[in-house]
């Protein structure tokens, strides 16, 4: 759950800070060119509105995305541990699979093929991560 948290906090300060920078320095590059003060435009308030919605997709679908996977552990007092461990495995593999095939679908290649690359990526980062539990 920490993870889930943290990932979310992460999320929306970064965004927050590259998005309001960008967008401070977007607005007085417009203002310079149009030799017009942008303050308490539409367009400013449009810039802040967007500053808002980023950050909060930019937290929320990745926070949302680590939920999912450890959502079988609520239920560990009513099914076996091992279950909850092979439904989280499943759950996370199943957005890893998804998250190829949308990519797929963007970059207009093989659908299957980019579903299985991020299944390879995630089976790397899973072996990655035991072998540093064995080493420490």
């Amino acid at each position: 759950m920490a993870i889930v948290i943290s990932l979310l906090v992460s999320g929306v300060w970064s965004a927050y800070n590259s998005e309001t920078a960008e967008r401070k320095k977007e607005m007085a590059d417009l203002s310079e060119f149009t030799l017009y003060g942008l303050e308490e435009t539409i367009i400013s308030k449009a810039q802040r509105f967007a500053i808002i919605i980023l950050s909060a997709v930019n937290g929320l679908s990745p926070a949302a995305t680590a939920f999912i996977p450890i959502t079988p552990f609520l239920f560990g007092k009513f099914i076996p541990i091992t279950y909850c461990y092979w439904a989280g495995f499943g759950l996370a593999f199943s957005i890893l699979f998804g998250l190829g095939i949308f990519l797929g679908n963007i970059s207009r290649s093989n659908l299957i093929i980019s579903g299985f690359k991020m299944l390879i990526a995630g089976g790397v980062c899973v072996g990655l991560s035991l072998l540093l539990k064995l080493m420490g």
